[in-house]
């Protein structure tokens, strides 16, 4: 490999913030180890022209140029192009701390397949909202159940996103190349790590902060109740199912990991598409797609019971109850009753 570091930029639309982000990097140790690729993805305002501006500039700035394919397909097109040793992943938003390239390329030395840092969050106008810390430690094969209970309670909300990390090329290579799935724009990107995860035989975990990330409120996420998004969870939730699988098979000892069928694929993604077939009138809301999510729900060992109902926030007994009577049909039925009484009294829940 000619350079240690690949950092990644997806862009699709991001001339607003895009020169920005690339000035983050390059006012870092940007140096002859590292390399940037910026993929436009079909792209319609001047972020093609920002890319190839930066590009004849800087020998060690790749720009490509696709049709819109998604961000996945980008990430994956940016991998394939990239030399580095390691990758990074940076959205076009974002931005990179001034000393991130300088400890990521100190974190190398003891040869990590991943190295995981801090993060701040920051408001679309440039206010910190919010810090989350990880603390320094390495963690060795025989540990990584370990890194899981350490970190997947605490700050999981950094062990879901691929930006703010470094992966060994050779890793994703190896065996079956892992790639972003092209049909998901939501948990493409949480499914890609912890499939990476289970791959890893070293992680190093930093306390600085390597990234930072700007809530501007856009994108699939910024919208939980949405059709398109509720689309996405369907197929995002069968895909997860099988993960966790390999994820137990992986980390044995681990009780995050063995607690992540129950609290967050049931807990966090199919009970927030039942909140939403309550409270929101949808052609999603169909007996088929009840039952596709019941027959998750059933594999669920922290259901079963009368305990089971009081295993998940408050908020979803009802969608439990439903899932006890067991009839796709009636819980259909149910949720197309309350919805339209949400809509006529103007209800929502504070959150999905």
């Amino acid at each position: 490999m000619s350079k240690r570091i690949s950092i990644i930029v997806p862009v699709y639309n991001a001339a607003r913030t895009l020169e920005y982000t690339i000035g983050s990097v390059l006012s870092g140790n940007f140096s002859k180890d590292c390399e940037l690729i910026l993929i436009d993805d079909g792209s319609t305002d001047d972020s093609p022209g920002i890319c190839d501006r930066f590009g004849s500039l800087n020998p060690d700035i790749k720009v490509i140029h696709q049709p819109n394919s998604g961000v996945s397909q980008a990430r994956n097109a940016g991998m394939d192009a990239s030399d580095g040793e390691y990758l990074m992943f940076l959205d076009a938003d974002d931005i990179l701390p001034e000393l991130t390239l300088s400890l990521c390329l100190s974190a190398l030395e003891s040869s990590p397949d991943i190295v995981i840092g801090g993060y701040s969050t920051r408001s679309a106008e440039g206010r910190p909202i919010r810090q989350i810390p990880v603390f320094d430690r390495i963690y060795q094969d025989w540990e990584l159940s370990m890194f899981w209970d350490d970190n997947f309670s605490h700050y999981g909300s950094f062990l879901r996103p691929v930006w703010g990390k470094l992966f060994r090329r050779s890793l994703i290579y190896s065996e079956e190349p892992l790639r972003f799935r092209k049909s998901l724009n939501y948990g493409e990107d949480f499914l890609f790590l912890f499939e990476y995860l289970c791959r890893c035989r070293k992680v190093v975990t930093l306390s600085e902060t390597l990234y930072i990330y700007r809530d501007g409120g856009t994108g699939l996420s910024s919208d939980l109740s949405s059709d398109r998004h509720l689309l996405q969870l369907i197929q995002l939730v069968g895909l997860y199912d099988a993960l966790t699988v390999k994820m137990k098979a992986a980390f044995p000892q681990s009780r995050a990991v063995a607690g992540m069928y129950h609290k967050d694929l049931v807990g966090r993604l199919i009970c927030r598409a039942l909140t939403v077939f309550s409270t929101r009138k949808t052609k999603i809301c169909t007996s088929d797609n009840i039952s596709r999510f019941y027959s998750l729900m059933k594999k669920d060992a922290g259901l079963k019971g009368l305990k089971g109902l009081f295993s998940l926030r408050a908020g979803q007994i009802p969608n439990l109850l439903l899932f006890k009577i067991g009839s796709p049909r009636f819980s259909a039925m149910v949720y197309g009753m309350s919805s339209a009484l949400c809509e006529l009294f103007h209800l929502r829940p504070r959150r999905y």
